[in-house]
């Protein structure tokens, strides 16, 4: 219930806010703890220069996730945070991280992410490869569209 009223707050008003961070104190270590977290991450990464303050709930919620997939969803929430933050090479590990999960929810995007995030770091030949991998191995998705479009632009 805790959950809901946050849900239902003015979207990244301070009330929703308190609400979220009261629901991931107050319920720690269960799925709504989880969700607010991961409510707050995606809060604080839209507000112009909190990404940090993003990372650090991601990272919480993160310790919260019970399952796999949720384990994957904040790990790849924490790579675009860490990305945002121009932390590349942390976004870089957290993104190898969320793969080395196996979870084959968001494997095309991961693949799509990592290759990016390459190029983004200026390691052109990896990149290169990392969106022929892509291209390969998702034929006819949209990663693999895009993965083209990116290469593309090498």
């Amino acid at each position: 219930e805790a959950l809901y009223q946050a849900q239902t707050q003015a979207p990244s008003s301070e009330a929703a806010i308190q609400a979220f961070e009261k629901v991931g104190h107050d319920h720690a270590g269960t799925p709504a703890a989880f969700e607010a977290l991961m409510a707050l991450g995606e809060i604080y990464g839209k507000k112009p220069g909190a990404e940090g303050q993003a990372v650090d709930w991601f990272k919480k919620a993160e310790s919260q996730a019970s399952t796999s997939r949720e384990r994957l969803f904040a790990r790849y929430s924490l790579c675009f945070a860490q990305e945002k933050s121009g932390k590349l090479a942390d976004a870089l590990m957290t993104l190898e991280a969320a793969r080395s999960l196996g979870e084959p929810l968001l494997k095309s995007e991961i693949a799509l992410t990592r290759a990016r995030l390459l190029a983004r770091s200026g390691k052109t030949l990896e990149a290169k490869q990392a969106f022929e991998g892509v291209i390969k191995d998702f034929s006819g998705t949209q990663a693999a569209k895009t993965a083209e479009q990116w290469k593309a632009m090498q």
